[in-house]
């Protein structure tokens, strides 16, 4: 009797296994067509968003950086403070390649900037530049997180709500 259990036991589950494969054809009512991926690769992220930001100063992460989306390009705009960068962006991996131009409001500073976003802890990015020995710091902001005027000042010194940093 204990042997006609074990094989009463080691039958049920491909008789469940192909009910349920009946079962499934039943409900089914056209072709099933699986989706493959074109690449096995990770597909790259996508940095669209508006960042606290700074020059130089990790600690005062109280600027305005926008990365925006017009087709297929990428462009990161320092929106306001004396000391600005715009420039188009090109995600490589976790990484983000920068060409575009510092420039300043009240004095000239204007320079071609070239250099590279490396993604650090808490979706923030740490970039580095060739021609110029700064460092560009940007944090996400937090969902909801009101901004104000686009220009130098805004509503108040930097133009957006303080709301604290997301930091790692």
């Amino acid at each position: 009797m204990a042997l006609a259990g074990r094989l009463l036991w080691m039958r049920m589950p491909a008789v469940l296994l192909s009910g349920a494969w009946l079962l499934s054809g039943c409900w089914n009512s056209g072709p099933t067509v699986t989706q493959r991926p074109t690449s096995l690769d990770p597909s790259p992220h996508d940095p669209v968003g508006n960042y606290w930001c700074a020059i130089d100063d990790k600690d005062r992460l109280e600027f305005r950086c926008d990365i925006t989306r017009n087709g297929s390009k990428l462009k990161l705009t320092k929106v306001n403070g004396a000391e600005r960068i715009r420039g188009d962006l090109t995600v490589e991996g976790d990484e983000l390649a920068f060409a575009g131009e510092r420039f300043c409001m009240w004095e000239e500073c204007t320079s071609k900037l070239n250099g590279r976003f490396k993604s650090i802890p808490g979706g923030q990015y740490e970039g580095t530049f060739n021609e110029a020995p700064i460092v560009v710091y940007l944090a996400p902001m937090p969902a909801g997180a009101a901004t104000s005027g686009k220009g130098y000042g805004g509503d108040s010194y930097g133009g957006v709500d303080r709301g604290a940093p997301i930091r790692p």
